[in-house]
Formats: C-alpha cells, sequence, structure tokens
C-alpha cells in the first residue's frame, strides 16, 4: 500500500483511470445511442482511482497495438439506380418528341388545296336575254386549286428546320438532366460525413474513456486539496466537450466498446487539365451554353429575305353552271406570290449576333467564377494534405514514443505521474482526431469541386494515394 501511495509524488502527480470504465458505482447497460456519462464523484478512494487507471492503460496499450486499419472513405459520387432510370426515361422521351416533331415536318411537303363554291342569285332574275351575255353569265361556280408553298414546306432550309427541332429539344433534355442530378452532391457529402463521424465519434468516446478517469482522480486530489480548481474545471470542459460533439456526430449509433479503427492516411492528387477541360467542354452548364449558341447560329440562318416572301405555283380547275344551263369548264396555271416591301432580316440577324456574344460572354464570365472557385479549392486540398500528412507523422511519432514510455513505467520503481502517462494516450486520439476532420475537410472541398463543374464521375480527375 505504501508503494501504491507513492504515486502521489508530484504537484499534479496522480492517477488516470482505465479509458472506457466510467468508474461509475452502478453498472451500465449497453445503449444503441450514446448517453452522458457522469461528471461529479462522491467518496473516492485512491485504489479505486489507480485501479481504473491500470486498467485503461492495458485496455489503451492493446487497442493501439492491434487497431482496425481501414481505407479512407470513399466518396460516393454517382448516379444511383433511380437517378439513371429517371434520365433515361427522360432522354428517350425527347428522343421520341424530337424523332415525331422531325416525321411531322417530313410530311410537309408544301402542297395545299383550296376551293371555292357560290352562287349568284341575280342570275335568276336577269330580263336581259342577249346571247352574248348569256354565256358570260352562271348561276353557281366551284373551283379547285392546288398550290405548292414552296418555302414554307421541307424543302426549303429543311435541314436548318430539323436542326431547331433537335436544338429545342436537346436544350429542355439538358437544363432536366441537370434538375434531376442536382441532388447527388448532398448526398455524397451526407454519406461522406456520416462515414467519417463514425471513425471520429469512436475517437472522441476513446478520449472521453480518459477524460472520465482523470475528472475522477482530479476530483479525488481536489478533495485532498492536491490540486487547485483550474486544472479539474479545464478536464471538465473538455469531457463536456466531447461528450457534446458525439451526440451531434452518433445521435442515433452506438460507439460504445468500440475498437480504435486506424484510416490510413492518404494524399489526393488532382488532374487540373482534365478538370479545366471538363468546365471548358464537358460540364452540364457548358454543354447548355453551346446549345444555346448553336440554336443562335441555326435561327440566324433561318432568317432571310425570302422567309418573309410567299411563292406558290398553282394549277386551278373551274367550272361555271351558266345562266342558260350549261356547263363550262377552264383550267389555269400560274404563281401566286406576295412580296414584302420591307426587309427587316438583316436587323434580325445582327441582334441574333448580338445574343450570341451576350451568350458567349455570359459563358466566359461563368467559366472564369467557376475557375477561380475551383482553384480556391484546390488550393485548399493541396494545405489539406500537407496538414494530412504532418498529422499522420505526429501519430506515428506518437506510437512511437508511447512504446517507449511504455517500457519505462513498466521499470519505473518509484511509480510516476498516471495523469501525465493518460495525456500522452490522450495527445495520440486527439491527433487522430484531428486527422479524420482534416479528411473529411478534404472530402467535401472535392464534392464542391465536383458540384462547382458538374462532374458525376470524377475517377479520371481525382486519384487518391496511400501515404
Amino acid at each position: 500500500m505504501m508503494k501504491r501511495k507513492l504515486i502521489l509524488y508530484t504537484t499534479t502527480t496522480l492517477l488516470l483511470l482505465t479509458a472506457g470504465q466510467s468508474c461509475l458505482a452502478q453498472p451500465q447497460r449497453k445503449q444503441k445511442s450514446f448517453s452522458p456519462k457522469m461528471l461529479v464523484y462522491e467518496n473516492l478512494k485512491n485504489e479505486n482511482v489507480l485501479r481504473h487507471f491500470n486498467k485503461r492503460f492495458v485496455q489503451l496499450d492493446t487497442l493501439i497495438n492491434n487497431p482496425i486499419w481501414v481505407k479512407a472513405p470513399v466518396i460516393a459520387l454517382g448516379l444511383n439506380q433511380q437517378h439513371t432510370a429517371d434520365i433515361q426515361k427522360t432522354d428517350s422521351l425527347y428522343w421520341s418528341k424530337t424523332a415525331h416533331e422531325q416525321l411531322a415536318l417530313g410530311r410537309h411537303n408544301g402542297l395545299e388545296v383550296t376551293g371555292q363554291v357560290y352562287a349568284r342569285p341575280d342570275a335568276y332574275f336577269d330580263s336581259d336575254n342577249d346571247d352574248a351575255k348569256e354565256v358570260s353569265k352562271y348561276k353557281a361556280k366551284i373551283q379547285a386549286e392546288l398550290g405548292w408553298n414552296i418555302i414554307n414546306s421541307k424543302f426549303y432550309q429543311g435541314k436548318e428546320k430539323k436542326n431547331k427541332i433537335a436544338l429545342a429539344n436537346e436544350l429542355d433534355r439538358l437544363q432536366t438532366k441537370k434538375r434531376q442530378t442536382a441532388d447527388i452532391y448532398e448526398k455524397a457529402a451526407d454519406e461522406l460525413t456520416e462515414q467519417y463521424n463514425f471513425y471520429i465519434g469512436t475517437v472522441i468516446a476513446h478520449r472521453l474513456d480518459n477524460l472520465d478517469i482523470m475528472n475522477e482522480a482530479y476530483q479525488y486530489m481536489l478533495e485532498k486539496d492536491r490540486i487547485s480548481n483550474d486544472k479539474m474545471l479545464k478536464v471538465m470542459n473538455d469531457k463536456l466537450e466531447a461528450e457534446y460533439d458525439i451526440s451531434v456526430l452518433c445521435t442515433d449509433r452506438d460507439i460504445t466498446n468500440k475498437p480504435i479503427y486506424r484510416i490510413k492516411p492518404s494524399k489526393i492528387e488532382v488532374d487540373t487539365t482534365a478538370l479545366f477541360r471538363h468546365i471548358d467542354n464537358e460540364s452540364l452548364d457548358a454543354r447548355i451554353l453551346m446549345v444555346k449558341e448553336q440554336m443562335v447560329d441555326n435561327d440566324s440562318k433561318l432568317t432571310n429575305y425570302l422567309g418573309n416572301t410567299r411563292l406558290t405555283p398553282f394549277a386551278r380547275w373551274s367550272s361555271y353552271w351558266q345562266s342558260n344551263n350549261k356547263i363550262s369548264n377552264n383550267a389555269d396555271v400560274g404563281v401566286r406570290f406576295t412580296i414584302p416591301v420591307w426587309n427587316d432580316s438583316p436587323r434580325k440577324r445582327q441582334a441574333l449576333e448580338t445574343q450570341k456574344e451576350i451568350l458567349r460572354s455570359s459563358r466566359n464570365t461563368d467559366v472564369k467564377e467557376m475557375k477561380q472557385s475551383v482553384s480556391i479549392l484546390l488550393k485548399r486540398i493541396d494545405n489539406l494534405n500537407q496538414a494530412i500528412a504532418t498529422e499522420a507523422y505526429h501519430i506515428d511519432q506518437t506510437g512511437k514514443y508511447i512504446d517507449m514510455r511504455r517500457f519505462a513505467y513498466q521499470n519505473q520503481k518509484q511509480g510516476y505521474n498516471y495523469l501525465m502517462r493518460m495525456d500522452e494516450y490522450t495527445g495520440l486520439l486527439e491527433s487522430m482526431e484531428r486527422m479524420y476532420k482534416l479528411m473529411l475537410n478534404r472530402g467535401l472541398a472535392i464534392i464542391q469541386i465536383e458540384k462547382t463543374v458538374g462532374i458525376y464521375d470524377s475517377k479520371n480527375i481525382f486519384k487518391e494515394t496511400e501515404l
């Protein structure tokens, strides 16, 4: 017993408790979600506190030397089955709509039939029986005409008319696809955050077990007037903060009695050439703007003076019921035309050219802003890569330090500072927690880039390598 009590040989010297052992008087039942532990202890005994420390040290040594190695959570970006089904269905509908509209245009051969049927009542009451006039007078007339409206048919600028149909439907299809896929980035971010939160939460839970024992030890020392209030308050505040973090990160997940998960640190390399090429040519926004430009070009081709005219060759057949009750027929061929005395086509084409310049300017502005945002995020990813490498190095060195100190503690005959030893383990857990948070932030930055430029599959742009 005398040797045991030598553990208090320095001012801040004392005990630390076995992590995971909340030195509660009553055993805890396994819970489905996190529940805060005791903050204030009473009737503490030195032997119990020391036992908690020693048990926790054994646990930590076992957990640290036998971690569960896991790969960094993968960004689950992509179109799920529902997205794929919705997009395929929508695409097929738009393509079907285009095909039907172009077939309808193909039926527009420009042929049109007009006719007239009318009677002349005055022919029945005319008392003039001059034979010469009898021939020119008629009681009724039937006329049929077959005309060919060439300019308003598929034979005049048929290719441009088909393109107008196809481009209008392609624009609607791309805009619909953009709306259909808008939620994949939020879902990917939620799934990635949930995965990291579990690993971060388990590390915080182990750190909380350490804080529980340290809190217990400091309260015991306070009762014996061997420590100031500020040290105990700091541990209590750290404990409260850790419990808050767990309650936020793992509200509905059981993280008690979990092993220490070691995520393999990694570095993200970005193919900026492929990324910026995607921004310029392959993103949905770029494709939508390109379609709009193509629509303006096509409308400019359709805008001309001839398009405002009407030129209709025709063949006409007329039958007359003459006043002398004879039927006479005659046929005519000719051309009917309407020519406007104004020409607004040059101004309209100039307006379309201006519209195209507006689109290009808008696209250049959007691309410039997009690249600026992406460049900021790429810089952040680079900084996070360096920070993650630094924390990985800290974890490695701290682990080696703990191994070295373990043998020193075991060979220490005069006792040692239990609180200091617990701080060493806690420092290792804090480094792991920081690294996991850095890796999460890096993953969220990647998703933000993917959302900004509209990437659905980033395998060819982002490459992850283990450190």
